[in-house]
């Protein structure tokens, strides 16, 4: 009989970090401010509101469909739609050379690096899943954060094609290290993305109630958590307790 494989995954943002200005790049400001980069002079038809706006929608749809669209071919669509020429590498260099400087404002929620490593100190696989335009950032992070070595596996939907509204992006991350769902937790802050989805793959799914409100989800799915947490700390004994390991 194969062994059963236990497997534990963090969301990214509001979870193991906070980054403002990367997030406003993920979902608002991309397009705008790699062509403003590239040269301001490309945007001189065209308003602010409008190519805001355009990528808003963009991203909307990739939600809808649950297909993603990376950082440099979501600013290739936007500039296509105003008919900006403008060459690939140029914006490879733009999208590269911003969310390096988002960098500088990148910290660890409280907890997350002490829990991502107990976890896996324990010999309990440990990943990542989020929805990320930008696979690199990620990794950067979680280097900077200490912990990158701590990880099986960082899955960004960029990465994978799945944005999180598609439970394939965690059906995919458990295939990585032949996770048995039954045996798989995910600890996020968003109840539809990181619970909802993760529960229609099959996982359990910790609510990490942090405060902090969903971007642009109009109303909070009907699910309930397997567990709610207010801490990071509060996840690990839960983990422990639901796949029969000792606490200490």
């Amino acid at each position: 009989m194969k062994p059963v494989k236990n497997l534990v995954t963090f969301d990214f943002h509001n979870t193991l970090a906070t980054c403002d200005p990367w997030f406003y790049l993920e979902i608002r400001d991309l397009p705008l401010d790699v062509l403003t980069h590239i040269g301001p002079a490309l945007l001189r038809d065209h308003t602010r509101e409008d190519v805001t706006a355009r990528y808003r929608s963009l991203r909307q749809g990739v939600i809808a469909s649950g297909r993603e669209i990376d950082a440099v071919d979501c600013v290739t669509r936007i500039a296509a739609e105003l008919d900006i020429e403008v060459d690939r590498a140029s914006i490879e260099e733009g999208v590269h050379r911003l969310m390096r400087q988002s960098m500088e404002h990148v910290e660890p929620v409280q907890g997350a690096i002490e829990v991502v490593r107990e976890i896996a100190g324990r010999g309990i696989p440990v990943g990542v899943i989020s929805s990320a335009v930008y696979h690199p950032f990620l990794e950067w992070t979680l280097e900077n954060f200490g912990i990158a070595q701590d990880l099986a596996f960082v899955v960004t939907s960029a990465s994978c094609g799945h944005y999180k509204s598609n439970p394939e992006i965690y059906r995919y991350a458990m295939s990585l290290v032949g996770a048995d769902p039954s045996r798989s937790i995910h600890v996020g802050d968003s109840p539809k993305w990181d619970v909802c989805a993760a529960q229609q793959a099959g996982m359990q799914a910790i609510w990490f109630s942090n405060g902090n409100m969903d971007a642009f989800v109009d109303r909070a799915p009907e699910t309930t958590p397997d567990y709610t947490a207010n801490a990071l700390s509060e996840t690990a004994p839960w983990i422990y307790r639901y796949l029969d390991l000792p606490l200490t």
